[in-house]
């Protein structure tokens, strides 16, 4: 038996595991929860779904496969699986269905890009990818059924749809009032490294909701620095037709 056949005899279990407790139907945690952890969840049936696809495992995943077939060991022996000793040869010298590939390290990390745009970087992942995409969706009230034009159409340099540069790899997600706090949870959630820069400015991105803009005249150098809080079609008028800079 090779590393993938027990990997997806836990999944499987992971998935079935369930009892009886003073006569009522229960789910019960398998392998008493060492693996309720969501990281561990959501991997195992990733990598499930990417073993049943005959696709080879990464060196990452395979640390990783081999680090939860560690933890729940004894149930491994319990179930008659493998013996122990069946188990400490297969651990200490692993035998794959397929030929390991090298994995590439992508960083999991959220950086800010100056005006209101962010960069994610992440290895190519669906469920994250996805929620990208539906970030700057709008959601719209129950009685309401026409469309709702709060994000307008791309144009020229300005960003209001995120979208992938391939040329650098990042996904650029462009910060509006109502996708705040979506950006914030989704940094969260899916465990993005940042820096201090991305807390400043998304502190200061919800602080300035509903907060009036204000205007400084700065005589020594002959220009007018505008702090635009909350206003899009303010902060448009400046850079795309008083052709002001966005800092």
């Amino acid at each position: 038996m090779n590393v993938e056949d027990i990997f997806l005899k836990i999944r499987t279990e992971s998935m079935t595991s369930s009892g009886s407790m003073v006569g009522l139907n229960v789910k019960l945690s398998p392998f008493n929860g060492e693996l309720d952890d969501p990281f561990f969840q959501e991997f195992i049936m990733s990598v499930g779904t990417h073993i049943d696809l005959e696709k080879p495992l990464s060196t990452k995943q395979s640390e990783i496969v081999l680090k939860i077939i560690r933890k729940v060991q004894y149930h491994i022996v319990k179930n008659k699986w493998l013996s122990q000793q069946e188990l400490d040869s297969l651990l200490e010298s692993p035998v794959y269905a397929r030929p390991l590939y090298l994995s590439t390290h992508v960083p999991k990390e959220v950086r800010y890009l100056g005006g209101n745009l962010l960069g994610f970087r992440f290895k190519y992942n669906p469920k994250i990818t996805e929620r990208i995409r539906k970030i700057c969706d709008v959601k719209k009230a129950s009685w309401f059924t026409d469309e709702i034009p709060v994000v307008m159409e791309s144009h020229e340099n300005i960003t209001t749809k995120p979208y992938f540069d391939k040329n650098y790899n990042v996904w650029i997600v462009p910060v509006y009032r109502f996708n705040i706090d979506s950006i914030i949870n989704l940094i969260g959630q899916e465990r993005f490294g940042k820096d201090d820069e991305v807390d400043r400015y998304m502190k200061l991105a919800r602080n300035s909701i509903d907060k009036p803009s204000t205007f400084i005249v700065d005589t020594e150098n002959e220009v007018i620095i505008a702090n635009v809080c909350d206003n899009r079609l303010l902060a448009g008028w400046i850079t795309e037709v008083a052709e002001g800079i966005s800092l």
